[in-house]
This record gives C-alpha cells, structure tokens and sequence, in this order.
C-alpha cells in the first residue's frame, strides 16, 4: 500500500498522464477506488497527485500512528537527513501549485494511505506555497493542508499555523 495525495481546487485542474518512461509529477480524476475522497474538499475540482514513483510515496511524508506522527520527530532529529530525495518531486508540486494559486485563493492538499479515504481528517494545517520546499516539511497521513502564495510574515520565514485533533 502507498500514501496518497489528492488536490482541490476551485477551477478545473489539468490533467498530466503518468509516463513510465518520463517519471515527474502526474494528475489522475478520481474514479471509483478513491472518489470518496472528496468528501474531505471543499472545492470542486479535486484530482489525485502522483510523484515520479507512480504513487504519492515521492511525496515527503509521515503515517499516522496511535494518533500521532512519531517519524516525524525521528526523522527530524537524524543528522543524516536532509530531505535531498524528495526535493524534485517537491519542488514540481511548488510549480504545479504556483500557477493555480493566480486564480485560486487556497489550494486544498490532503494525504491519507491509500484505501483509507474515508476516514477522518486528523490534522488541519494553513501553509504558505513556499513550505513545500523546506526539507524538513512532511505530508502528514490523514493531514489536511489549505495552501496558499508564499506572503512572508516579519520575520522573514514562510507562516504555518498547525492545528492538530
């Protein structure tokens, strides 16, 4: 099984096929396996995210576990991370994203593992565009993020606000 991650927008989104030969990020429409999905969106337009791996496992990002996320703490206190592997999948969502944020207040991002679709929402988070490229950010498992521009707060770092269940 892989995590998944799906996007809602208030316009149509494009459309990008996943090819073998040519692995990046790709766009798929809900069907029948994934289409209560939705639920979760308060837009209109809402497709599946795919990174070059033909899943959402490209995609930086942590399992929910007894309530909480305990790889994130983990991972973010290895030294020998850095993020590094997931960086091109990354910086190709900030790219698909940033053209939709011109006719879109927020876009709506939300991950779960695949099959679990309809279970409920467990984090809701407020990002700026720009989080997408720090390394140490991390999709979280039934995490529901509202994205917006990359506005800066005063102190020069891209503003979060993170509220957990």
């Amino acid at each position: 099984m892989c995590f998944v991650l799906y996007i809602g927008t208030d316009e149509p989104l494009p459309s990008i096929p996943w090819d073998e030969k040519n692995r990046h990020l790709n766009t798929e429409d809900l069907g029948e396996h994934d289409g209560t999905v939705a639920r979760h969106f308060s837009k209109a337009h809402t497709k599946y995210l795919g990174s070059e791996q033909g899943c959402g496992c490209g995609f930086r990002h942590v399992t929910f576990q007894n309530g909480e996320w305990p790889e994130e703490w983990n991972i973010g206190h290895n030294p020998d991370y850095d993020g590094s592997d997931e960086e091109q999948i990354h910086q190709e969502l900030y790219d698909f994203i940033s053209p939709l944020l011109n006719s879109n207040p927020t876009i709506e991002l939300y991950g779960c593992w695949d099959g679990d679709f309809a279970d409920p929402i467990e984090h809701r988070e407020e990002i700026t565009l720009d989080r997408l490229l720090d390394r140490k950010f991390f999709f979280r498992e039934r995490g529901f993020y509202n994205v917006t521009n990359s506005e800066q707060d005063g102190g020069g770092q891209p503003a979060t606000r993170s509220e957990s269940k």
